[in-house]
């Protein structure tokens, strides 16, 4: 495959996981349905901050390492750790200082709903990041990354925006 055909093809093994179970939490919200531009323009932020802010915070924390950053620290389990802590933070704060004091934001489930979907955006432009910076991927292994790490990505964000959605039922003061 020519390289701007693996290019291409990376790119949409990237996107079409996030947009799936973006479908798929979405469907979730039967009662009252977040309007569809205010979930698709939190995946649009998540993708945003992934590359806008997680990548040179990262990039600061650990000086030298490109995308593969576990590969190249010395210890694994910390290397994780930060890392995991730090997205999560930003894109906990992403939620919380953009949908979050939206009147559409009105329910726990909200909070899963954009969450999952901040997420989302989050994982896919790390995914295509990855696959850009490797020069392009096996699709058997591109393919299972990019559902499991946007699965996971949705799934941890979702459940930390659902703190944000009690607290604001209950109407809690969180930083």
């Amino acid at each position: 495959i020519s390289r701007s055909a693996l290019t291409l093809l990376s790119v949409v093994i990237a996107v079409i996981p996030p947009l799936l179970w973006l479908t798929v939490f979405y469907r979730q919200d039967r009662l009252n349905p977040e309007p569809k531009s205010f979930v698709f323009k939190t995946l649009l932020l998540g993708a945003l901050v992934q590359k806008a802010i997680c990548t040179p915070v990262l990039s600061f924390v650990f000086p030298g390492a490109n995308t593969g950053i576990a590969a190249k620290t010395r210890d694994y389990v910390v290397t994780l750790i930060l890392v995991a802590v730090i997205q999560e933070a930003v894109k906990l704060l992403a939620v919380r200082y953009s949908i979050y004091s939206s009147s559409e934001f009105d329910e726990k489930i909200d909070g899963i709903i954009y969450g999952s979907a901040l997420g989302l955006g989050f994982a896919a432009m790390s995914s295509i990041d990855n696959m850009l910076f490797s020069g392009g991927v096996l699709l058997s292994n591109a393919t299972s990354l990019a559902v499991i790490e946007t699965f996971a990505h949705a799934s941890i964000t979702g459940l930390s925006c659902y703190i944000l959605g009690v607290s604001k039922q209950k109407k809690l003061n969180i930083l």
